[in-house]
């Protein structure tokens, strides 16, 4: 009988091994190339990290203090209405918001936000300043380079101004409409704007048009992780803010993730899994010994009330 239970938690370790982990891109349990479990680890030694599933961002954020809290909301998927409120309350109470994307998908929570800028969803790649291909440019900012990865340009679409901008291209990157990997006419897009910040009520709104500045194969370049200007930018955008808040589309949050933050938020969700604790242990436990434990129990009770009853 020990032997069954031992062969069943040997698989049911592998079976929760296998869904604590990631493939998605950005997610922070893909310990792959193209995740981000290097920078939100790294993140962890000074700062507060959550990570929720997109939807689901009304109730961390309210947990958290806006002025001491920063959100990054990385390659999202299409907002709704509701989310973009919640996104907009906690910039209008002094909140910061870093929106990483290069496909598009944010712009519709940038036009629910007013914002007169949005991602272009065109590649920009760099006929002279990259490393490796075009396609991987190299930006000036801090003092040193930031490496990007298949970035993506941002855009005035009001034209009327209210916004900074942190990190552009060269001189040399051209929008890549056609993919052949090659500057052609009507492409040059010369000092492309990369992050542009936006003060927005109390808050400031950030938007990167490439969310792979921070995965784990662009960090690994260096081998003081940190000490890479990536990284560094990383810690710009938190700056002396005490929580980061990570947003990922659901799909990025394997299911035993997703079991334990449900546990975290609810109290009778953790009753029950303390129950269920509770009760495995019983069932590891040699019953016998428990048997012979209550023996004893019961042995010493009967023989102090028949003292008392001598008495």
């Amino acid at each position: 009988m020990r032997l069954l239970w031992a062969v069943i938690g040997i698989t049911l370790l592998i079976a929760v091994g296998v869904q604590s982990v990631s493939t998605a891109d950005f997610s922070p349990y893909n310990f792959g190339y193209n995740g981000y479990s290097t920078i939100q680890e790294e993140i962890k030694n000074n700062h507060e990290v959550r990570v929720v599933a997109q939807g689901e961002l009304a109730h961390e954020i309210s947990e958290v203090q806006p002025t001491k809290s920063v959100l990054f909301i990385i390659s999202p998927e299409t907002y709704a209405t509701d989310e973009a409120n919640v996104v907009r309350d906690f910039l209008l109470s002094g909140g910061r918001v870093v929106v990483a994307d290069d496909f598009g998908g944010a712009n519709t929570l940038l036009s629910m936000l007013d914002v007169p800028v949005a991602f272009s969803k065109e590649p920009v790649f760099d006929s002279i300043q990259y490393w490796r291909n075009v396609s991987l440019p190299m930006v000036r900012w801090g003092g040193g380079w930031i490496y990007t990865n298949y970035p993506t340009s941002l855009i005035d679409v009001m034209g009327a101004g209210g916004y900074n901008v942190a990190i552009t291209t060269s001189p040399f990157t051209f929008a890549d409409t056609n993919g052949d990997f090659r500057p052609n006419a009507g492409e040059s897009i010369p000092w492309a704007m990369l992050m542009v910040n936006v003060s927005y009520g109390n808050g400031t709104l950030v938007l990167l048009g490439d969310p792979s500045v921070f995965i784990n194969a662009m960090l690994n370049r260096n081998s003081k992780k940190m000490d890479s200007m990536n990284s560094q930018l990383m810690s710009a955008l938190i700056d002396e803010r005490d929580v980061v808040v990570f947003e990922h589309p659901e799909e990025r949050i394997p299911p035993t993730v997703k079991v334990a933050l449900a546990v975290q938020s609810s109290l009778f969700l953790q009753c029950v899994f303390a129950l269920f604790i509770i009760l495995g242990c019983i069932m590891v436990i040699d019953r016998r010994a428990i048997y012979k434990r209550l023996e004893k129990i019961r042995h010493r009770t009967n023989l102090w009330v028949t003292l008392w009853r001598r008495k």
